[in-house]
């Protein structure tokens, strides 16, 4: 089976100490949320990153996987910070979208 690219948005900027945590994955860090990009082989992979973000008592705000059209990752070890961007709204809480119903 071939691997997906999953996107998870967890509220607060990511520090750099936080974003070596999360090596694995593409780190974007916004104004007031820090989004992780990870290419992952199965669900169990998809639910221990989850289980790592919340375990360090971050509250996760936004989980999809991305589409073919949206999938232009870098190599995933590759881990990049950009800044905020000047002007924009931060993701609302509550957008938790799951797969099953």
């Amino acid at each position: 089976m071939p691997s997906q690219a999953y996107e998870i948005t967890f509220k607060g900027q990511a520090g750099p100490t936080l974003r070596a945590v999360f090596d694995d994955c593409t780190v974007t860090v916004g104004s007031y949320t820090t989004t992780l990009r990870a290419e992952l082989p199965d669900q169990a992979a998809l639910a221990g990153l989850v289980q790592r973000i919340t375990g360090l008592g971050l509250e996760v705000v936004d989980l999809h996987q991305l589409g073919a059209a949206t999938r232009t990752m870098a190599d995933p070890a590759q881990v990049r910070a950009q800044d905020p961007p000047a002007a924009g709204l931060p993701r609302e809480a509550g957008q938790w979208r799951s797969a099953s119903p």
